[in-house]
């Protein structure tokens, strides 16, 4: 008892000592000593980029705190005791920054001015390098400077990229860095357009851009926490210049040509700081046919025939987006797209059979769709405050679509008969949900965390009426057998809701170094209907025996733990991942249950070696699942092609995707050379292959069936070299690929392989030896070799191709563009002409001070476009032909209103910009 008493009684004498001191504190009007701040700012150089890994140094009476700039170049000091501070930037290459602050000891939060570093005098070589350097690379972003590539006036976003190092754009606006593809574009950080590349590309004027970025994105949760765990994707981000971020621009595109084609465009953009309206309404009639450009051997091996044929379409957008402060960000995007394509198209396949020996076929299709699609996306990101960020992203869309489809088939060879199939059909798609982020930084640095929960729901009502016809020969007399028909009606019904969560927790272990944890949880329920009605004896009943009814789930889980260590030049990441899977189902046709398990252990490895702005190399290992379709785990067969009735597996196992990435960057600036090797290899084990099973020579008939066997395989080896000369006058740039896939097959259940070897070679010039002259020539060599071990042959195709194009301007306004490439083509038998010549040009004259042009264009002046596409598939190879003509001449008006103005100052001062271009109000 006296001992309780006695540690009562100190207990009493200390809390009266903390309450007389608290008094004695207020009387006096001086803050408590634990009182806690918050200093930020960012650090850049002379020409406004963010210097990242800038060693800065706050000190105080009491304490002294030290930590580098991230990758924007910011800093956040919390828990300062004292709003009297000393501040202290070092980093190579720059003179030391010192200085004084005095801040009011009650103010909470302190933003300092933007520091600006000088270049050190004694880095005189740094400083020539960084002048002259037209290709920067900083972490996960490379960026390229506007002012170094001369344009023409007028000219588009497109147009600058066409000149930018590894950068290439293709003919229906997609874009590609070092050999990736791009994903989307922004404008200042924020989405354009909803991120649609060739909206952003072909509408604004090249005039604007400051900056072009292509950053490697992670994901939101890893630009909050710093964790990344899964493969990035690349972006397009435009920075505008400081003097052109304010301002309208309208524009009208209309146009006008023979086999009544026409085009109708109105495009309006409103830029002030980081607010941005764009609308956009579109009405066109094209005639779509099979094009590549000379040397392109990428159009022979396409997975899905693109097609060709007219089409009608209407497309309109509307988007808004705003960082009206520091903390909110808001944004959302409407998108309504109605499109009619009718195809016309015909195709030559080689086909090897074990049993029924080799078959050729030939195919006559006619298509006909009509889409309507309406898409809405919002997104609110809100920084709480400076330790607490939140984002919602709510979303829905609605596809309607009507379809018909006829092919006409003639089989020689193994198989002879003749068949007309066909089906037509419609049906609807709601697709909703929302994805979420919460993230948290503590007052220990680089103590973070994060969670994120999103949700899908797509429901698909679709209704196909199906109507198939045989006729069946004799293979060696090719007398006449018999004929079948087959009709039915299929209604489905599959819905698919999608659950993810996720978890993030990093904490810190030395000023260089920390753990990461990272869980997900991904479960994806599915609902699947397929009814199918047959007319007997007149009378439409329901075939129990061919419906399906099956139900399943998916669960995927992730739980990696990773060590990282940061530190100047390096950046490295080691951890392991543990990937538990459980599928599970019910057939309700079959009364029937499905469970499957696994467990996979995979390493995760990520590195990065950065000597300057100037070199990077990089290596990344990632491991995926892909859970098997609805189609190949139901057992119970699809009769929708009565020649290959498809029967599922419920014993599948998930597969499991190895992905190496090696990427090697520099920029020897004295000598004005870009430099890029970028090398992947994907590995799938337990690869799910179709087992195709030859049972009825006489009619042809085959079952497919799914198994988990061998191993596929893709490597490939990209680079890309280029020289600038005078000023960038003059270019010359060299650049190829080298792709080698396997990937396994089953035939008749003997496995094998189907092998292909594909190289490119370009070589490409730039000559802009006067103002008035553009001239872009090159050559390219492509070849591909397809071999078969089903049909114990290969193939082998080689395609050598020159090519130029240019612009002349001349007096008044006139000015002249054209696009020339002539095709060498070996191994395409099917190829309608061996070496096709294919010939683009304009002419067009600019009026009322450029604001308006009018032009005259001809498309394949000689009526030579008529490429074949190849389609590699497990024992066959089928050639397409479009039946289309790609000649016609259109003639167009543009009109331009536009007006830019500099961004406003702020007490005399320039507003403050982060990395991505976005302005600090």
């Amino acid at each position: 008892m006296k001992f309780a008493e006695h540690i009562f009684l100190q207990l009493m004498r200390f809390a009266m000592f903390a309450l007389l001191l608290n008094c004695v504190k207020t009387v006096n009007g001086q803050p408590s000593p634990s009182y806690q701040r918050e200093v930020s700012g960012i650090v850049k150089d002379s020409v406004d980029d963010a210097v990242v890994g800038a060693i800065v140094v706050l000190k105080t009476e009491r304490d002294s705190l030290k930590l580098s700039t991230n990758n924007q170049g910011v800093f956040i000091f919390r828990g300062v005791s004292a709003g009297q501070f000393i501040l202290s930037v070092r980093s190579i290459g720059y003179r030391t920054f010192n200085k004084r602050y005095l801040y009011n000891d009650n103010t909470k939060q302190i933003i300092l001015n933007p520091i600006i570093l000088r270049n050190s005098t004694t880095m005189l070589s740094e400083v020539q390098i960084k002048s002259s350097a037209l290709v920067l690379y900083k972490g996960d972003t490379t960026e390229y400077r506007a002012s170094d590539y001369k344009v023409k006036p007028n000219a588009y976003i497109e147009d600058l990229l066409k000149k930018m190092d590894g950068i290439e754009v293709s003919k229906n606006g997609s874009v590609s860095h070092q050999g990736v593809p791009v994903q989307k574009a922004r404008l200042n950080g924020q989405n354009y357009a909803g991120g649609n590349i060739a909206n952003a590309i072909r509408t604004l004027p090249a005039e604007i851009v400051e900056k072009i970025q292509m950053i490697d994105e992670y994901g939101e949760q890893a630009e909050q926490t710093g964790i990344k765990d899964k493969e990035p994707e690349r972006v397009l981000n435009i920075v505008t210049r400081r003097d052109k971020s304010v301002g309208n621009r309208l524009q009208t595109d209309v146009a006008g040509g023979n086999k009544e084609r026409y085009d109708g465009q109105l495009n309006f953009t409103r830029l002030n700081l980081n607010e941005q309206i764009v609308s956009s309404a579109g009405l066109n009639k094209s005639i779509s046919g099979i094009t590549a450009s000379a040397g392109d051997i990428s159009a022979i091996n396409q997975h899905q025939f693109p097609g060709s044929g007219t089409s009608n379409a209407f497309k309109g957008s509307l988007g808004y987006s705003d960082r009206p402060n520091q903390r909110l960000r808001y944004s959302f995007t409407y998108t309504a797209d109605n499109r009619r394509v009718d195809q016309l198209s015909s195709s030559f396949t080689n086909e090897y059979n074990q049993r029924f020996g080799q078959v050729l076929i030939e195919n006559n299709t006619i298509a006909k769709t009509e889409n309507a699609i309406h898409a809405l996306n919002t997104e609110l990101k809100w920084n709480i405050d400076s330790a607490n960020y939140i984002s919602f992203s709510p979303f829905f869309s609605y596809t309607d679509n009507n379809s018909f489809n006829s092919v006409s088939a003639i089989q020689m060879g193994g198989i002879r008969q003749n068949a007309e199939t066909g089906y037509s059909g419609d049906g609807s798609t709601p697709n909703y949900g929302f994805s979420s982020v919460y993230a948290h930084s503590f007052h220990k640095r680089g103590r973070a965390i994060s969670a994120s929960l999103s949700f899908r729901s797509v429901d698909a009502d679709r209704q196909r009426d199906t109507d198939n016809e045989y006729i069946f020969y004799d293979a060696l007399s090719g007398n006449f057998l018999k004929d079948s028909v087959a009709s039915f009606l299929s209604n489905f019904t599959n819905s698919t809701t999608t659950y993810n969560a996720g978890f993030t927790f990093s904490e810190p272990l030395t000023t260089y170094s920390k753990i990461e944890f990272n869980s997900q949880i991904n479960a994806r329920i599915y609902s699947n209907r397929q009814l199918i009605d047959q007319e007997v004896d007149g009378v439409t009943v329901r075939s129990d025996s061919l419906s399906r009814i099956f139900n399943y789930s998916f669960l995927e889980q992730r739980y990696s733990l990773n060590y990282r260590y940061i530190k100047g030049k390096y950046n490295l990441s080691l951890g392991v991942t543990g990937l538990p899977t459980l599928l599970q189902g019910r057939s309700e046709s079959l009364a029937t249950k499905t469970r499957r398990t696994t467990m996979n252990f995979v390493p995760l490895f990520r590195s990065e070696y950065q000597w300057s702005k100037l070199k990077v190399l990089s290596v990344n290992y990632y491991g995926t699942l892909r859970e098997p379709g609805f189609e190949q785990i139901q057992s119970v067969p699809d009769v929708s092609n009565p020649q290959n009735i498809i029967i599922g597996n419920p014993r599948l196992k998930p597969e499991f995707r190895h992905s190496v990435n090696t990427r090697f960057s520099t920029y020897l600036a004295n000598s004005r050379i870009n430099i890029t090797l970028d090398g992947r290899v994907n590995i799938v084990n337990d690869k799910i292959v179709r087992d195709i099973i030859e049972v009825d020579q006489s009619r042809g008939r085959r079952r497919t069936y799914f198994e988990n066997r061998g191993r596929d395989l893709y490597s490939s080896l990209y680079y890309d070299i280029s020289k600038q000369f005078r000023n960038t006058n003059y270019k010359i740039k060299l650049s190829g690929r080298g792709d080698y896939s396997k990937s396994p097959s089953l035939l008749n259940n003997n496995l094998n392989f189907t092998e292909v070897t594909g190289l490119t070679q370009n070589i490409g010039c730039e000559l802009n030896p006067v103002d008035w002259l553009e001239l872009f020539p090159g050559f390219r060599y492509s070849s591909q070799r397809i071999d078969l071990s089903a049909g114990n042959d290969d193939y082998r195709t080689r395609i050598l191709g020159l090519t130029t194009s240019g612009r002349v301007d001349f007096a008044s306004g006139f000015f002249l563009k054209f696009d020339a490439s002539k095709s060498y083509i070996k191994g395409l038998q099917t190829n309608a002409n061996k070496n096709p010549f294919i010939i683009n040009s304009s002419i067009s004259k600019e009026f009322f001070n450029r604001r308006g042009t009018v032009k005259i264009e001809t498309y394949d002046l000689l009526n030579q476009n008529n490429f074949v596409l190849r389609r590699v598939n497990i024992n066959s190879i089928t050639d397409y032909r479009s039946n289309i003509s790609s000649r016609y001449f259109m003639f167009g008006l543009t009109y331009r209103l536009q007006k830019w103005t500099p961004a406003p100052t702020k007490n005399g001062k320039e507003l403050n910009r982060r990395g991505d271009g976005s302005f600090i109000n």
